[in-house]
């Protein structure tokens, strides 16, 4: 797990030339990201929002892969992911526009 400090994966994100605490709040959001996607299912909105963040997280990663070269096969599991998250993404996507929308006009999110 990206959070406990395994040696691989530290010294992953010493080759990607990024500091520990980054590994950490990574791993945080993919944990984040992946207890959320099963509560989606009584809570869609829930399900959008941690897709969309997993999504956002391994577009991160193939970007870090392209930047220091690695090789494809380093940074195909982040396009797998990435490419899943995504399609969860657009299937909620009817569900979650209304929801969101509804919400801020009512005041619920406050827009300046």
């Amino acid at each position: 797990m990206i959070i406990a400090g395994m040696k691989p994966l530290v010294e992953n994100f010493r080759h990607f030339g990024y500091p520990q605490w980054f590994r950490v709040m990574t791993g945080s959001l993919e944990a984040l990201g992946g207890a959320g996607l099963p509560v989606g299912i009584w809570i869609p909105v829930l399900a959008e929002l941690a897709s969309a963040g997993l999504a956002l997280v391994m577009l991160g990663a193939v970007f870090t892969h392209v930047r220091v070269r690695d090789p494809l096969k380093k940074a195909t599991p982040a396009i797998v992911l990435g490419a899943l998250a995504s399609l969860v993404v657009i299937s909620y996507w009817p569900t979650f526009i209304p929801l969101l929308t509804s919400r801020l006009e009512k005041g619920m999110f406050p827009v300046k």
